[in-house]
């Protein structure tokens, strides 16, 4: 096997198998109520362990709550509120890579889930492969990396310097969601970084079941992923 596979491989293996999964709560964990933008989400800890489930509460009609999450293996990433215990019974769910966009104004959107795609429930599941959840989980997650998770009750939705939201059942959306696959707004890159929220919500309790997940590593383990990345990339290029 090549070096630089065997970093990687070794690493998610690190992540999936410790005996140190964690469940955060937002206020047992995390103190208090988890922020809506970057930086203010909460970040799970402690690093380099499974994050297998996110609990917490939506207490106001204009709250959303978000979190650094890291995804070692894109394609074996999940999160879902159905089926999973809380009284919030319409969630949504949204991914936003970390990273800034071109102009630093804010991560960009990944993906997003109103509705389940297979149908009755309206509790959300986001997944990290291409065109496996349906017309409402736009793209997949890009590279393995650190990503920010937000929970909310529908309709509480994101915004962009535009003042542009991503709608349930419009054209294309508006909201500008990086790895969307058709339209406007298609392609790494996309317009539209993320700096806040419109609209309003319900109220409950949510618990977010969590795969492929792991809280923030070390800088080490961090530096040892890129590595490995880095020569994967340099063996397909030779």
């Amino acid at each position: 096997m090549r070096k630089g596979m065997c970093v990687v491989l070794g690493l998610t293996l690190a992540f999936t198998v410790s005996a140190q999964a964690q469940v955060w709560d937002e206020l047992a964990d995390g103190g208090g109520d988890a922020g809506d933008v970057l930086p203010l989400q909460q970040t799970p800890g402690p690093p380099d362990v499974p994050l297998v489930a996110i609990t917490g509460t939506i207490d106001s009609s204009t709250d959303v709550d978000c979190y650094s999450i890291f995804i070692p293996a894109p394609t074996a990433f999940f999160a879902t509120t159905v089926g999973t215990p809380g009284t919030l019974s319409d969630t949504q769910l949204f991914l936003f890579d970390k990273r800034l966009d071109p102009t630093g104004a804010g991560p960009l959107g990944i993906i997003m889930n109103d509705d389940h795609p297979g149908g009755g429930t309206l509790r959300s599941t986001l997944t990290g492969g291409v065109g496996v959840s349906g017309p409402e989980d736009f793209g997949s997650v890009p590279a393995p990396g650190s990503y920010m998770l937000c929970v909310t009750g529908f309709n509480r939705d994101p915004v962009s310097p535009g003042g542009t939201i991503w709608a349930p059942g419009s054209v294309g959306g508006s909201f500008a969601w990086e790895s969307e696959p058709i339209g406007p707004y298609a392609g790494p890159g996309a317009p539209g970084p993320h700096i806040g929220w419109t609209g309003s919500t319900g109220t409950g309790t949510y618990f977010i079941e969590l795969g492929g997940v792991a809280t923030k590593p070390e800088p080490g383990t961090l530096s040892l992923l890129a590595l490995g990345g880095l020569a994967l990339l340099r063996r397909r290029r030779s």
